[in-house]
């Protein structure tokens, strides 16, 4: 497949600056609210999925667009077996570290360009968590996702959510970052469709993330046009510790969308 096809939203130097200065070790915070909802989310649908029986052999999860390794850092290595793919150097260099800090003994971690890499359809999980909204085209780019999936596994497909509250917020602090994002994917019309298109069976489709003050960001400098709405998420922030927040969501509410589909056997 020609990477061309998808129409990217992001060129790799966005990616190589984005991870160029992380801190590690990087995992789950369940103090975050945004860590806390989505790992809590995760790990009980993979509880309930019908996977088909395996024996004593462990689960295997592939990770689209893996970098630094924080969401597979929540698999319990006794069950799971994990891998991903990266993009960009700074990504990979991010990745292999932040698995080594952690203990964790990835199958493999395959460096280079998705759409490039010949898939195997091997994986009992294969997941991307904000990943498909950076393309132009993304029913190709999840159809790539389930080229990677052996039958009977969970496809899991994670975005955020840039309309309501959240792209109101982000307008007002850097436009720039909306047009990284394919923001007519963000709602349940795009998932719904999904299974007629791609001969997948839906499981699960949720709003999950309450509002969440971390999402809208910025690469501007400091400036009074967003000196208020800054402040407000700021202080936004400090409501958000409350768990009882969790469960508050709804389309115009949440940060993030998660759907999860099934590999027909």
């Amino acid at each position: 497949m020609d990477a061309t096809e998808t129409n990217r939203l992001t060129e790799q130097e966005f990616w190589e600056n984005y991870w160029k200065n992380l801190r590690l070790p990087c995992v789950v915070d369940p103090n975050f609210s945004f860590d806390r909802c989505l790992s809590k989310v995760l790990l009980d649908r993979f509880a309930e999925f019908p996977f088909p029986k395996k024996g004593e052999e462990r689960r295997t999860v592939l990770e689209i667009g893996a970098a630094p390794g924080k969401w597979l850092s929540i698999f319990p290595q006794d069950s799971f077996a994990v891998a991903g793919i990266e993009y960009s150097q700074q990504g990979m260099n991010s990745l292999r570290k932040n698995m080594e800090l952690l203990g964790i003994q990835p199958l493999e971690l395959m460096h280079g360009d998705f759409f490039v890499i010949e898939p195997r359809p091997v994986f009992d999980i294969v997941m991307s968590l904000g990943f498909i909204e950076h393309f132009d085209d993304p029913v190709t780019v999840i159809r790539r996702h389930i080229d990677w999936l052996r039958p009977g596994g969970a496809l899991v497909i994670g975005v955020p959510n840039f309309t309501g509250l959240h792209g109101f917020a982000q307008r007002l602090l850097d436009l720039s970052i909306l047009r990284a994002h394919n923001t007519a994917i963000m709602g349940a019309t795009f998932f719904e469709s999904l299974p007629a298109r791609l001969g997948v069976e839906k499981w699960s489709f949720e709003y999950l993330g309450s509002f969440e003050p971390a999402l809208p960001m910025t690469y501007k400098k400091k400036n009074i046009a967003n000196f208020v709405p800054k402040g407000v998420l700021r202080l936004a922030s400090y409501l958000r510790r409350w768990q009882g927040w969790d469960s508050l969501n709804s389309p115009l509410i949440s940060s993030y969308m998660l759907a999860i589909y099934r590999k027909p056997d």
